[in-house]
């Protein structure tokens, strides 16, 4: 965890860096945090913006999934545009990964499905280098590598 120097506290603007899926993995365990509002230390707001920003994002995260959950059915490509936006800002949250999987899998488009497994494992590692705990998110990429070998094998 990086630290800013200027004083001898650390900082915790470094996770403003990290796409917004791994910040929020990375604060699911302060997630019910409460920064009491008449706290006026630049720490205390630094904190509570960041909290209020992570459950704004998470928000989103779950609103493109519940769409795209709706739309899947009828308009892949419209729910496979929510799923890719999820993807792009690498939440560990498997669903999203899964469900384009399965999109571009019935479409034939094994390469792509191959792509997506593949950024769920690269989301999972980046969110280990910044200090998060993989074992969290194992078993999910182990189904992940699973699933890749078997497309693999499809597109031979």
């Amino acid at each position: 965890m990086p630290n800013d120097h200027t004083n001898d506290k650390p900082s915790i603007n470094w996770l403003l860096d990290l796409p917004p899926g791994i910040r929020a993995a990375l604060l699911l365990p302060v997630n019910k945090i409460e920064v009491s509002p008449d706290k006026k230390d630049g720490a205390s707001k630094s904190l509570k913006a960041i909290l209020d920003e992570h459950k704004r994002l998470w928000k989103v995260h779950k609103e493109r999934c519940e769409k795209g959950e709706k739309k899947e059915r009828l308009h892949p490509n419209f729910a496979s545009v929510l799923y890719e936006s999820n993807v792009a800002e690498m939440y560990l949250d498997p669903y999203s990964y899964t469900r384009l999987r399965v999109i571009y899998t019935q479409l034939k488009q094994y390469d792509k499905a191959i792509q997506v497994c593949q950024a769920y494992i690269d989301a999972v590692d980046k969110f280990r280098q910044a200090g998060g705990e993989q074992w969290r998110f194992e078993e999910h990429v182990i189904e992940f590598r699973q699933w890749i070998s078997k497309l693999r094998a499809k597109t031979y």
